[in-house]
């Protein structure tokens, strides 16, 4: 179904004519001498009323930018290098910053209302910032906008970055999957300012931040290419790196590490890299304050995961002993990693899971996991993800230090059954699958989808290798895949792209399993 777009005056829409969504009037009803007949409003916002904090100065917060900076700088590419002496703090209302403007004159407080509402789940709306023991989802981040937006002005790199969000975020909660706002030219002239911007050492801020995380969240959303969500990323955990991490101790800068840690730390997973967030500063000092929530406790306690992994692929370009050595050190790792795990699930054993079937038809049922809060639902799903992640490579580097140890003579006296391993994936992989649509709830609003995409993709990965094709645990995740698709996210870099071309080609015919 075809949703209305809000930036088409009544005037073209009733005339079928292309409207540019300009204010007062459009310009084609101003050139063409027609009284235009406005905008129709359906969104009701509520204020968001902020209240004055002390803020730090610059100078505390620039103190010692180390080497990691160039790489924040790097990130970007030389090719959209600002090539003038400095940068204003306020950028021009003219180009693509006036395409984002005619689509409506919301203000700041608006748009970050608009984000609340759309993409942060109900539980979460309510919460306030500095109760930091409540933040219970990584995109509570979007919580600091409001203090971003003080004594700033609509030109300000964080507003465009925040109405640019808004209405990627609007339009994903409508189903619509373009950038019919000029998105793309916006994308652009936010992407050379924020270029020139992590050039200038007085400009490197938690504003500079904020607008790197809001370009992160657009390509969750609405990929502008096939590498940007990675150079946003990458880009933002330079800027985290470049700080002491005691700067990260408490108030506004505390929260945008304990919010962006989960999707640093799953990514640096998904691309087998390893990360400055395994070092031991990195994994306590942030945390001296506040203590940790089950999902930093998570992350805490795997973060050698990504080094295991990156050390793995070194494996082809070694040789003889050196090899076998590595493997094996691999395998200990690994089998420290599961052990950690069980840890976790053991402190994390109060937790009430229900389950009951549900059905898709009349012969189609299946077992729904369901949990208390989307917290529990969160660590769950990703310690069985992260689980599934060392099963699979304890059984590579088991046939590996087979072959290898095979013609020397050796023998691995600590090889697993094969089979079952496999037992072990599917029952974890299936038990992902099952808990997806408790993530997929209405109220669980844009976060939901999004934070179900890694372990869903993990289990993707499983069950295609270890379950027949036609499985029936198959079946659920490729519905599951397709009702995420239809929530308005994109997820063609999580998923191989050519079954994400086939879900979206049998949209129509798919049912829904959440």
């Amino acid at each position: 179904m075809k949703t209305k777009r809000i930036n088409v005056c009544h005037t073209c829409r009733l005339r079928k004519l292309g409207c540019d969504g300009r204010h007062p009037s459009c310009s084609q009803c101003t050139l063409t001498g027609r009284h235009c007949d406005g905008y129709e409003r359906e969104l009701v916002f509520v204020s968001y009323a902020t209240t004055k904090y002390k803020t730090r100065s610059r100078k505390s917060l620039l103190r010692g930018l180390p080497v990691a900076l160039n790489k924040l700088i790097h990130s970007y590419g030389s090719d959209l290098a600002y090539k003038g002496s400095g940068m204003s703090n306020v950028l021009p209302l003219t180009g693509p910053y006036r395409a984002l403007e005619s689509r409506n004159s919301r203000t700041f407080n608006e748009f970050v209302s608009l984000i609340f509402n759309l993409f942060l789940p109900e539980s979460e709306e309510s919460l306030s910032l500095f109760d930091l023991s409540a933040i219970s989802v990584c995109g509570a981040w979007v919580k600091i906008l409001p203090r971003l937006g003080e004594g700033s002005y609509p030109g300000d790199l964080v507003h465009l970055a925040v109405r640019y969000l808004g209405n990627v975020v609007l339009n994903a909660s409508m189903g619509v999957r373009n950038m019919d706002f000029g998105g793309f030219e916006v994308h652009d002239f936010i992407l050379k300012q924020l270029q020139n911007a992590v050039a200038a050492p007085k400009s490197f801020d938690t504003e500079i931040a904020a607008s790197i995380l809001c370009l992160v969240m657009v390509e969750l959303m609405v990929p502008t290419s096939e590498f940007a969500f990675l150079s946003h990323l990458g880009g933002f955990a330079a800027f985290i790196e470049s700080c002491p991490p005691t700067m990260f101790k408490s108030d506004i800068l505390h929260a945008i590490f304990v919010g962006c840690r989960p999707i640093l730390f799953f990514q640096a997973i998904h691309s087998r890299r390893s990360t400055f967030l395994s070092k031991k500063e990195w994994r306590t000092t942030p945390f001296d304050l506040h203590s940790s929530s089950k999902m930093q406790a998570l992350i805490s306690e795997t973060s050698i995961l990504p080094s295991i992994l990156e050390n793995l692929d070194s494996l082809p370009m070694l040789g003889g002993s050196s090899a076998i050595l590595l493997a094996q050190k691999a395998k200990t790792d690994l089998v420290e990693v599961l052990r950690r795990l069980s840890n976790l699930e053991d402190c994390f054993g109060g937790d009430k899971i229900d389950s009951y079937y549900h059905t898709n038809g009349p012969e189609m049922y299946y077992l729904r996991l369901w949990f208390p809060n989307l917290l529990t639902a969160n660590v769950h799903t990703h310690i069985w993800a992260v689980r599934i992640v060392c099963l699979m490579e304890l059984e590579a580097l088991d046939v590996y230090l087979f072959n290898k140890m095979n013609g020397s003579g050796l023998k691995d006296n600590n090889a697993l059954n094969k089979e079952v391993l496999g037992g072990w994936i599917i029952q974890l992989a299936t038990k992902i699958c099952q808990s997806i649509s408790y993530m997929l709830q209405d109220q669980m609003k844009l976060y939901g989808p999004l934070s179900a995409v890694f372990p869903l993709n993990i289990a993707y990965n499983a069950l295609r290798k270890y379950s027949m094709p036609d499985a029936e645990e198959v079946k659920l995740c490729k519905g599951l895949i397709n009702d995420i698709i239809r929530k308005g996210i994109s997820i063609g870099m999580h998923f191989p792209i050519e079954d994400t071309l086939k879900h979206r080609k049998d949209f129509q015919d798919t049912p829904s399993f959440s």
